[in-house]
């Protein structure tokens, strides 16, 4: 499923810029064609996996690009 495939990328390149800031990117579109949110059942699970990887992510970047995907997934997430 793609929701955990995601999940999946998230957590085995955490750290990894080049493969982390593309998938941020991905994440945020699919959020804006509102593919995640009509998936009901693992919508929760997705958006707390999604929330715990930010939180590593996030915590001291200074990388905008990486900054601008994970904000925007938060105001999708909120």
């Amino acid at each position: 499923m793609l929701s955990t495939d995601m999940l999946w990328l998230l957590q085995h390149y955490r750290k990894c810029d080049r493969v982390i800031v593309p998938a941020l990117k991905t994440i945020e579109i699919l959020f804006s064609k509102k593919i995640f949110l009509t998936m009901e059942i693992q919508t929760v699970v997705f958006c707390a996996g999604v929330l715990d990887s930010l939180e590593v992510e996030l915590k001291g970047s200074k990388d905008f690009s990486k900054l601008y995907a994970g904000i925007a997934i938060l105001g999708y997430i909120a």
